[in-house]
């Protein structure tokens, strides 16, 4: 419209993977303060090794992809991950969220630790996962 600036930003629905964490781990509860509106996260299944392994996959394929767009997160932490179940199929749709912090990876510079940074962080939130 008429010089109006906007940023517009999709509506990421689901859990957070600090939330899927802690539903794999058995915690019913998280404290307030960690969760996402007003209700504490419930689940009715065992979240299973199959379904660890592929929200492993699915969130290292994400990284990557805003890695190879010329990015890092600079925050990334299982908080900023969001992962909702598709209801139709039961499939997992994962999603970075608060990409407030990214900057741009300098290709000149091999050595530049912002990408390896965001992988230290994927792997210490993958290790919880899994722990």
């Amino acid at each position: 419209r008429d010089g109006l600036n906007a940023i517009v930003l999709e509506w990421a629905v689901g859990k957070t993977l600090k939330e899927w964490i802690a539903l794999a781990h058995g915690m019913k509860h998280l404290p307030a303060h960690e969760l996402r509106g007003n209700t504490v996260p419930q689940i009715t299944t065992d979240f299973g090794y199959e379904n660890a392994v592929f929200l492993a996959r699915e969130i290292s394929n994400t990284l990557a992809e805003l890695h190879d767009s010329g990015y890092c997160h600079n925050k990334f932490a299982a908080e900023n991950v969001i992962v909702h179940v598709n209801k139709h199929d039961g499939s997992f749709v994962v999603k970075i969220i608060d990409l407030g912090l990214a900057s741009p990876i300098d290709r000149r510079d091999h050595n530049s630790g912002c990408a390896r940074n965001d992988l230290i962080s994927l792997g210490a939130a993958l290790f919880e996962l899994f722990l």
